[in-house]
């Protein structure tokens, strides 16, 4: 890595705005005036604060795509000839910040619609049209599905949807069958990328 003339304070919020540019989409994060502002005291030239830039950017792409762990990123760290007092305070912003960088990348990896809700209760059928005296009971199940993009301060989606059914007992033991499936596919996936 080229050598970094800028103090440590403007270093971690170059790396936050870094952050927030390429993992928040907050462009306005990281424009010529910040970066100017940041690397006031700085002897480099444009060129070499855009390479710095675009280093530290690859670094935590990589390392954000990779969830690295604390080791994995000090590792990168020390392989970039990144200075001792950079590299520790880096690595705790990384520890900290890791866990949300990756949820904002899963977060953006979704470009279905996602189950945001289920809500249920239980009536009692007591009749209906052929049977005068019937008592058994049902779930109403509502699933609220909805697209992750575009959603107000409420977490509130326009063109979410809403999905309501009745099932009976066989009904339901069928849903509960097919989401331990479901459940057990995933663990398995998740158990083989750890």
């Amino acid at each position: 890595m080229n050598a970094i003339d800028i103090q440590l304070k403007p270093f971690m919020t170059l790396v936050a705005n870094i952050v927030k540019k390429i993992f928040y989409n907050q462009e306005e994060a990281l424009n010529e005036a910040i970066l100017e502002n940041l690397f006031s005291g700085s002897k480099l030239d444009k060129e070499a604060i855009n390479s710095i830039v675009e280093e530290l950017t690859r670094l935590l792409k990589k390392a954000g795509y990779h969830n690295w762990d604390s080791q994995d990123f000090m590792k990168e760290l020390i392989a970039k000839k990144l200075p001792q007092n950079y590299r520790n305070i880096f690595q705790r912003f990384w520890n900290k910040e890791k866990d949300s960088i990756h949820e904002a990348l899963a977060k953006k990896s979704i470009f279905n619609n996602t189950l945001k809700n289920i809500t249920w209760r239980v009536d009692l059928k007591t009749r209906t049209r052929h049977v005068l005296n019937l008592n058994d009971p049902v779930a109403i199940v509502e699933f609220k599905i909805g697209n992750v993009d575009n959603v107000d301060d409420n977490n509130l989606n326009l063109n979410d949807k809403t999905v309501l059914f009745e099932c009976d007992k066989n009904d339901l033991q069928f849903l509960v069958k097919e989401m331990k499936e479901i459940h057990n596919a995933i663990q398995n996936f998740s158990s083989q990328n750890n």
